[in-house]
């Protein structure tokens, strides 16, 4: 037999191997469905993040906690749909162990077995891709939005290729990994062995004929568990694996705190803002003068030349010959030029801000101390510098003397804006003139005498109440809608929307994984039991009860359902406490709250569904009378 005859003879096998295993097929097809859906979520996610930064401008980076999560997600799937897809197959082969020892005796090889079971696999696929192809799509079409949430331009969904060729290929390989040890168990099988197999079952039958008497249903269950304990652990690992996952989540969401967010963005109950760098915002709205506005203040900009000091310049060229930074400038045509030009003349462009008291004091002072009066009063200016910029501060000592248009200022103190100072709208007013992107703040009045042509480019303004700020957004909305309008309920409902991202990507994957092992669960029991009708009909006419039976069942489905729940409650305290823990601890927002909510809903619902599978499963093997099953089962 040449090798296209021998391969044709394996798929023809396979899908008689297929044929009259229609609850197997089932689980089995949904089993690969659900891995694939879900890795189709993922990649979906992925490249529609990477188009939204293309559309962004903002190249892609690969940060090392970045990847270590898409890792852990992409091996989770991978390991949730092994778990299911390798107990399927195993239990198949198991039933089937007098066929493939017959295989043996006909000349079969080893290798033509291993074949065989993974073809059978690989035929269902053809089924269960396309079905966890579409449906990862349209999840995708709902989650990627709410992830994406946070991205300034409009997000995009990927239509890449290599999502679902991705998601595909990662699906077969999880099906051929999976495959793999139930194709080399039935690939060992002999006659002799299969014979075996059998004589083994039947003398335990004989074994719990004479044991019934003395064995309660509670004993009887644990030994029927203790018979394969390395499937029963990867039920309750597939089980876990979502319900931690589901928990994981839950505690990494609740660990931002929504006042700190909200702080890190605006610095007064309200804030308006020109969206364009040829506006200023209109002479109309002088001081926000407006009813129900308790204080308030103004922030003017303009871009210059400026000259810095020998110290200065020296610490900042210094900066940016360090690895980072130099990749950032030499990436950056507007800032190189502005590094050349600095460090050929002392002299580059930097964008100057105007504040009067209300809105100098809008940061956070990295060093140096902000004395607002002696600053609205003398030549002192503050440099900003942002929090992820590492060390983009430390080229500055207090004291520093900035020269802004012809004349001198002390450096005060070095800052971090609010985001709504100089983030939020950015673009509207920065030029690429300000290739190196530095920015001062002097006062008010020294920017008003100094330059005169600067512009207005923001108020702020803390209101009586919520509802009268609510209100002043609306009509101020309504009244200039060329101009950005913010409050605190702004930065609230734009956290709540990322922490509903984070919740439904968590939980979709989450409950997906939980289904996987729940079916999971389901295939061990219902297969348990087929597998066991010959055992059952022959307790049932020594006299074992069919409330006996069930009792039985019941407590091995509670079995299953307590371990997965215990060791889903040691693994998410783990977890939390190490992962979850550290992954929040250097972010700006961080609260840090364990919680094991989740279980709550977990725990009732997992013992129900052990309690109800079992008898579901029970109920469909009594329909016939006890002596038509004895007679199917001799």
């Amino acid at each position: 037999m040449n090798r296209n005859d021998n391969r044709s003879v394996i798929k023809l096998l396979a899908r008689r191997g297929n044929q009259g295993k229609a609850s197997r097929n089932v689980v089995a097809i949904l089993a690969i469905a659900l891995t694939t859906m879900m890795f189709t979520t993922v990649f979906s996610i992925g490249f529609s993040m990477l188009d939204s930064l293309a559309q962004l401008g903002i190249a892609a980076s690969s940060s090392t906690q970045g990847l270590l999560i898409a890792i852990m997600v992409i091996l989770s799937i991978l390991v949730s749909g092994y778990l299911i897809i390798s107990n399927i197959f195993e239990a198949s082969v198991t039933q089937d162990i007098q066929y493939y020892g017959l295989l043996k005796t006909i000349g079969t090889t080893k290798t033509q077995i291993g074949r065989l079971i993974r073809q059978q696999g690989i035929s269902l696929c053809r089924k269960g891709i396309p079905l966890g192809l579409v449906a990862g799509f349209v999840i995708s079409m709902v989650v990627v939005p709410l992830v994406l949430v946070s991205f300034e331009a409009k997000h995009v969904l990927s239509l890449n290729p290599l999502i679902f060729i991705g998601a595909a290929l990662f699906a077969i390989l999880t099906v051929l990994i999976a495959t793999n040890k139930p194709a080399k168990l039935a690939g060992k099988v002999s006659p002799m062995q299969a014979l075996a197999y059998v004589t083994d079952e039947t003398k335990q039958q004989a074994s719990a004929k004479k044991s019934t008497k003395t064995l309660t249903p509670k004993i009887m269950a644990k030994n029927n568990l203790e018979r394969n304990k390395k499937l029963n652990f990867r039920v309750i690992l597939s089980i876990t694996l979502g319900f931690t996952l589901m928990n994981t989540f839950y505690v990494y969401q609740n660990s931002f705190d929504q006042d700190a967010y909200v702080d890190a963005f605006i610095g007064s109950d309200l804030a308006m803002q020109v969206t364009d760098n040829q506006q200023a915002l209109p002479k109309s709205l002088v001081d926000m003068n407006l009813k129900g506005v308790v204080t308030g203040g103004d922030v003017y900009y303009t871009e210059q030349s400026a000259v810095l000091n020998s110290d200065v310049k020296t610490r900042l060229l210094n900066y940016y010959q360090q690895e980072g930074p130099r990749s950032w400038l030499e990436s950056t045509e507007a800032a190189m030029t502005q590094y050349d030009q600095l460090k050929a003349t002392g002299r580059t462009d930097v964008g100057i801000f105007g504040a009067d008291q209300f809105t100098a004091s809008m940061g956070k002072i990295f060093f140096g101390e902000l004395a607002a009066e002696q600053f609205q009063k003398g030549n002192y200016v503050i440099a900003f510098a942002l929090a992820d910029n590492g060390e983009g501060s430390l080229h500055y000592d207090v004291g520093d003397q900035i020269e802004l248009a012809g004349k001198s200022y002390e450096l005060m103190a070095v800052m971090e804006p609010k985001a709504t100072l100089l983030d939020i709208g950015r673009s509207a007013f920065v030029s690429e003139s300000n290739g190196l992107d530095i920015h001062y703040m002097i006062s008010a009045a020294n920017f008003k005498q100094d330059f005169p042509e600067g512009k207005r480019i923001s108020t702020f303004a803390n209101t009586k109440n919520t509802s009268t700020r609510k209100k002043l957004q609306k009509e101020l909305s309504q009244s200039y809608p060329d101009y950005h309008v913010s409050s605190q309920e702004s930065f609230q409902a734009r956290f709540q929307s990322q922490v509903l991202a984070q919740v439904i990507l968590g939980y979709t994957l989450g409950i997906i994984m939980a289904v996987i092992g729940i079916l999971n669960f389901v295939n061990a029991m219902l297969t348990a039991i087929i597998t066991r009708k010959r055992e059952f009909a022959v307790l049932e006419s020594i006299g074992m009860t069919k409330k006996q039976l069930k009792e039985m069942l019941i407590h091995e489905g509670l079995t299953y359902g307590s371990k997965a729940i215990v060791l889903s409650l040691l693994l998410s305290i783990v977890v939390a406490n190490s992962w979850v823990a550290n992954s929040v601890s250097d972010s700006w927002v961080a609260a840090y709250h364990f919680s094991l909510a989740p279980f709550l809903v977990i725990i009732p619902l997992m013992l129900c569904l052990a309690y109800q599978i079992p008898m579901i499963c029970f109920k469909e093997t009594q329909k016939k009378s006890l002596v038509t099953r004895l007679r199917e089962t001799n």
